[in-house]
């Protein structure tokens, strides 16, 4: 371009949307990508090592039986707990604030459960800052890898709360802040002392706290 000469139209419309991209990107949550990208999330959720460092079965065995359960998964993702939930619980409700992971996991029920065990899994859109339970609603709720993402903790907990039955628990699992795997989302991870303390302000009774028995994660189960 020559000094003194006007910009093309549509050399400026070019900057604006490479400006809008950056802002976008710059801005938006880790846990909601742009539409690009949604495929590559799903294997970030479902990588084929999961189950080794996850270590599902150890979470199940602190929840015990759950057969005449209802269970809300919050930030449940493409099903990941609910999913292994479902034969097991009397009924799931896997909540989550992105539609995209609302029509995955309404798909993927169907291909990898039985019919009996699909019809347990029921998916919600719910609101950043409302799990949008009923009262008395749900016996127990998972949080997996989900909290640090939430904006005002114990208020939320308190929503929590109302939608969970008398005697009720919550089971809290997220990631240590010295882990390897979330070193580039440290800024959200919570340690489990201030989870303990705001479940605490919520008012919920700690019971148990693990540090231990996962390779990068802590879990603390409390009950309303």
């Amino acid at each position: 371009m020559k000094n003194g000469s006007k910009s093309s139209p549509l050399l400026l419309l070019a900057f604006v949307m490479v400006l809008h991209l950056v802002v976008s990107c710059d801005t938006a949550s880790p846990s909601l990508p742009t539409e690009g990208d949604f495929d590559e999330l799903v294997e970030t959720y479902e990588p084929k090592d999961r189950d080794v460092w996850q270590k599902p079965d150890v979470i199940f065995h602190v929840l015990g039986d759950v057969s005449k359960s209802t269970i809300a998964d919050v930030g449940a993702g493409t099903g990941y707990f609910s999913i292994r939930l479902a034969p097991k619980a009397k009924k799931v409700l896997a909540l989550e604030i992105d539609p995209r992971f609302i029509r995955y996991i309404d798909s993927v029920k169907v291909h990898e459960l039985p019919a009996k065990d699909a019809e347990k899994l029921v998916t919600r859109l719910v609101e950043k800052n409302n799990p949008k339970l009923s009262v008395g609603e749900v016996d127990d709720v998972l949080i997996v890898n989900t909290f640090g993402y939430i904006q005002d903790k114990v208020s939320y907990l308190e929503k929590l709360k109302k939608g969970m039955k008398k005697g009720g628990r919550i089971i809290i699992v997220d990631y240590r802040k010295e882990n390897s795997l979330k070193k580039g989302f440290a800024k959200y991870l919570v340690t489990f002392e201030e989870v303990e303390k705001m479940l605490k302000e919520a008012g919920f009774t700690r019971l148990l706290t693990d540090n231990y028995s996962l390779d990068y994660q802590y879990m603390i189960m409390a009950r309303k």
